[in-house]
């Protein structure tokens, strides 16, 4: 993760990748505190670069999931990715995939509440 963020930031390089930026499970092994310097991160990334770029995060890590879901949906920043008036796709979506009866399908978190602990 801190290579990718540090390429992100040299000149040149992020521009060629301008239009889909993908980061799986980027906490992978990482104790409590540095998944949430990693979220902070991510956070911030997006928060730069979203009106540019698609970006898409998976993860495994419910912990990163919420901390995200929290922040984009009711941090002090969130207002910042809601949709204004003229836009008619969203801004941002947090999703859970799940898998039913062989038929994997994502889920809308809205309707649920997210717990870490």
């Amino acid at each position: 993760m801190v290579l990718f963020l540090a390429l992100f930031d040299v000149e040149g390089w992020a521009d060629k990748q301008n239009e889909h930026v993908i980061i799986d499970d980027p906490v992978s092994s990482l104790d409590d505190h540095n998944i949430f310097i990693t979220a902070s991160s991510i956070f911030d990334l997006i928060g730069n670069h979203f009106e540019n770029r698609k970006m898409i995060i998976t993860t495994h890590h419910m912990g990163l999931f919420t901390i995200l879901q929290d922040w984009f949906s009711k941090g002090e920043k969130a207002s910042k990715f809601k949709n204004n008036d003229k836009e008619k796709t969203p801004r941002y979506k947090l999703c859970i995939l799940e898998c039913k009866e062989e038929v994997a399908k994502l889920t809308n978190t809205k309707k649920g509440v997210m717990l870490y602990i």
